[in-house]
């Protein structure tokens, strides 16, 4: 064998080992991508689901506000009753 053969057998090793590197790397990639797009669906509707949950509390709490300051202008009224008698 003379240098030119090696040269071209390494050069042709290093390729096709790159080649098969690249397309392990890109199958791992699609099988990656087939699993999370089996459990989007899932999150998507558990993320539906908190956001409706929130604006239900986000409500309540408004709610609770208006309670509290009527409730408040009570308690008010009845110190200034009590500071009266």
């Amino acid at each position: 064998m003379n240098f030119i053969d090696i040269i071209v057998a390494v050069v042709t090793a290093v390729g096709s080992g790159t080649v098969a590197w690249i397309t392990a790397k890109n199958n791992s990639t699609a099988q990656k991508e087939g699993i999370y797009a089996d459990h989007t669906e899932k999150l998507f509707d558990k993320l539906d689901a908190t956001i409706d949950e929130r604006d239900e509390l986000k409500e309540q709490v408004s709610q609770l506000k208006i309670q509290v300051s009527e409730l408040t202008k009570i308690v008010e009224r009845l110190k200034e009753e009590m500071g009266e008698k």
